[in-house]
């Protein structure tokens, strides 16, 4: 994955060991450390490059099938959540 402007700079490691520990290490959606050998990935919003937080690869994959689409988004949580309570 190519790394946002604002990442392309000699202060990358600066800025990149701030975010992630601003959010303690952890995925900024799932709230779980990457899988061992694996980093956290820079998710950027790909209209405006803004850099948004630190994914684990699963939920920047998942945001990206669903088209970073918000609504698509939370209708798939409702969809699971109506579905996790047995209603039919």
């Amino acid at each position: 994955m190519a790394l946002p402007t604002v990442f392309c700079t000699k202060t990358i490691s600066a800025d990149y060991k701030r975010i992630l520990a601003d959010q303690d290490n952890l995925c900024a959606i799932c709230h779980r450390p990457p899988r061992e050998g694996q980093a956290l990935h820079v998710d950027n919003d790909h209209v405006t490059d803004a850099v948004r937080a630190m994914l684990c690869d699963t939920c920047n994959r998942g945001i990206g099938y669903f088209g970073e689409d918000p609504a698509y988004l939370r209708s798939a949580a409702m969809y699971v959540e109506r579905y996790a309570k047995g209603v039919i």
